[in-house]
């Protein structure tokens, strides 16, 4: 909802929220900045209704930050001064939307936005790390809406159904153990040992195999370029290690692991328009707006997805009343 901002005079995007601002942060979330005001000092107001984040006053929230339909809004306005005796809540901004509305003719649309990984290239630092493949990745934003009369000139209804998938890429560095050593360590448990970095003396504990075997058993993949390290006796080729202590690189493996966070949010907007006569409207408007994320772990993709409901059932309702200038 903050992209109509950035064409408005002045705008200074890509800005965060304050200097310890988890949410805005220096990512900015498609913040902007007018007069010299943080973005905290712009209101974002949906038929009347604010619409902030209450936790951090910007314009995010749910799982996608999609907020509202982009499918559902008829008009955009953005105020950076001289404000009606309406607004004047923020300092910076005051950004209306206007939600769509019936007419006396029946209309709607159907569309998808899909960008996947086979459309794009992969970058320069996967293609200069050997083994790395491309990233998956999937952006899919689809919907229709359909709108028209229920009673010509007088009732007309408007409906709009938004779903977005996201798949974005999580590509990091990482370390894990080669089945040589996952095999060391299952033999050493049951005879203890001493460590030959610092010298410490481990016990016998055959109870930790099975424990041990469950851990080792979440890296699906082991593979990689091999990483020497300390106190390591023996090296990927099977040779025993040298040096006092062995510098080894037959224990770990580096890689590169990409898995995608799954996000999903879907909205659903009714509204209902009564023109009680020439100069009076009401109007009623709902919305239904849930959504999930899903962080991933690089360890045989453990999800935890968190659940995200800006609240499972909103409405509005207002009523306009219009009127012709005078001369007295």
């Amino acid at each position: 909802m903050t992209y109509p901002l950035q064409f408005a005079a002045g705008a200074l995007i890509n800005t965060a929220g304050s200097g310890n601002d988890f949410v805005g942060g220096t990512n900015g979330y498609g913040n902007v900045e007018f007069n010299g005001l943080p973005s905290l000092s712009n209101g974002y107001i949906v038929d009347g209704l604010e619409s902030n984040d209450p936790l951090t006053n910007l314009n995010s929230g749910l799982s996608t930050n999609l907020v509202l339909g982009l499918n559902s809004i008829a008009e955009v306005t953005v105020n950076t001064l001289s404000y009606a005796v309406d607004q004047g809540r923020y300092g910076a901004s005051q950004v209306n939307y206007v939600t769509k509305s019936g007419t006396n003719r029946f209309h709607g649309n159907l569309y998808e936005l899909w960008n996947g990984s086979k459309f794009n290239a992969a970058d320069f630092f996967t293609n200069a790390t050997a083994g790395n493949h491309k990233p998956r990745s999937t952006v899919n934003h689809f919907g229709g809406s359909l709108g028209g009369p229920i009673l010509h000139d007088k009732l007309f209804f408007f409906f709009d159904s938004e779903w977005v998938r996201i798949a974005l890429p999580i590509v990091t560095a990482a370390t894990v153990p080669t089945p040589a050593f996952q095999n060391y360590v299952l033999q050493q448990l049951p005879r203890g040992g001493v460590d030959s970095i610092t010298g410490s003396t481990y016990q016998p504990a055959p109870q930790l195999v099975s424990f041990y075997k469950q851990l080792f058993s979440l890296y699906g993949n082991t593979a990689g370029t091999p990483l020497p390290v300390l106190g390591c006796p023996f090296n990927s080729n099977g040779t025993v290690a040298g040096g006092n202590p062995p510098n080894g690189n037959g224990c770990a493996n580096r890689q590169s692991v990409s898995h995608s966070s799954d996000d999903h949010e879907q909205v659903q907007t009714a509204r209902i328009d009564y023109n009680i006569d020439a100069q009076n409207i009401t109007w009623f408007r709902f919305q239904s707006d849930t959504g999930v994320q899903g962080p991933l772990t690089p360890i045989r993709s453990i999800r935890c997805s968190t659940p995200s409901r800006r609240s499972p059932f909103t409405h509005s309702r207002r009523a306009t009343r219009t009127s012709s200038p005078r001369v007295w």
